[in-house]
């Protein structure tokens, strides 16, 4: 019963992680590109 309840719970926390790494992804590219292209203007 253990390891049964540690493999259908192991997916769930790592599609958690995933989620949220995914969508701090989306919301950091953005800035990051924002951020990135204002330095090389500023620069160059």
């Amino acid at each position: 019963v253990a390891p049964t309840t540690t493999t259908t719970r192991a997916p769930s926390r790592l599609r958690e992680i995933d989620g949220s790494l995914s969508s701090s992804a989306w919301v950091c590219a953005p800035l990051l590109l924002a951020v990135s292209t204002l330095a090389y203007t500023t620069l160059c």
